[in-house]
């Protein structure tokens, strides 16, 4: 940050550098670090009162009547190291600074039910008192979305360079586009018999909106991102027979079963570890691979016994 050259009133005082990092986040500081390395002269410039960019731990205050006798840190962003293994930058820059490290539990396997996996948790509903949510209902919810997610190439097909104005569904918004999709998909399962109405229940729509928030909500609000953005990476085949397949996930015999206990697995192993850390260095076997409309799995996990989920 060029400390030594500040004045009294934080202004960089005139210096002689080689480049201009702006800003302090990861990439700027890192970046900063090689080109000092290789001889140099950077200086980082940044709009905050602090360093890190989105990465930032702030304190969530004590509230007892809520059962938390004590302030706790509150993760703001970037807080996850995702596929860490010895070749990752960031676990290898942890291990160097010796920054602890743990495993966890939702990380365990692929993309689906894997990273920050919202089916591994408890979801209750607040309109009945904080009523646990059945597992079942939260997968339902999960397989909607991701049904819709891909029908999103069938609804904002490519279009031809130039033509987008044009084009069916321009300026719609990824909520837009969810919506329609949504809709398509709740009257083919009503056809099917899969359900007994085309709208929603509340404790759907509560659960699609917190879902659809975290599976896109890290960008950018859906109702800020363009549909076509996320349309365009959903034009392949598959994902148009799972979109018009009115019986899916069902028309994949293993799906649903092999996902609810995957799921209820790692939320035992939650359960089981608590807060404790887990093992340094324990030996995953577990391999989950997902697919859009395709699960396999084979676990078998080696977990000191101290650990292992019963």
């Amino acid at each position: 940050m060029a400390s030594e050259s500040q004045s009294a009133a934080g202004v960089v005082e005139d210096c002689h550098v080689d480049v201009v990092v702006v800003g302090a986040g990861l990439a700027g500081l890192t970046a900063a670090r090689l080109l000092r390395r290789f001889g140099a002269r950077a200086v980082v410039v940044e709009a905050r009162d602090r360093l890190g960019g989105r990465c930032h731990t702030d304190e969530f205050p004590a509230a007892p009547e809520l059962g938390l006798p004590e302030p706790c840190p509150v993760e703001e962003g970037c807080n996850y190291l995702h596929g860490c293994d010895e070749d990752h930058p960031l676990f290898l820059l942890a291990h160097r600074l010796g920054l602890p490290t743990a495993v966890c539990p939702g990380d365990v396997g692929c993309q689906y039910s894997g990273w920050e996996s919202v089916e591994v948790a408890e979801w209750r509903d607040a309109s009945r008192g904080g009523e646990l949510i059945p597992l079942e209902e939260v997968l339902d919810a999960v397989y909607i979305l991701k049904q819709a997610v891909c029908g999103l190439g069938v609804l904002y097909p490519p279009t031809a360079p130039g033509s987008e104005a044009s084009a069916g569904g321009a300026g719609e918004t990824l909520a837009d586009g969810l919506d329609r999709a949504m809709a398509a998909v709740l009257e083919r399962r009503v056809k099917a018999g899969r359900r007994a109405e085309a709208t929603l229940t509340e404790r759907e729509e509560a659960l699609l909106r917190s879902i659809r928030g975290r599976f896109f909500g890290y960008v950018a609000p859906c109702r800020q991102m363009p549909a076509r953005g996320i349309a365009a990476g959903m034009q392949d085949d598959s994902y148009r027979d799972i979109f018009e397949d009115v019986d899916w996930p069902h028309s994949d015999g293993n799906m649903v079963p092999l996902t609810l206990r995957m799921i209820i697995w790692k939320l035992s192993l939650l359960r089981t570890v608590g807060p404790r850390r887990w093992p340094k260095q324990p030996t995953i076997q577990a391999r989950i691979g997902w697919s859009w409309g395709r699960a396999s799995a084979r676990s078998s996990t080696s977990w000191p016994k101290a650990w292992r989920s019963t």
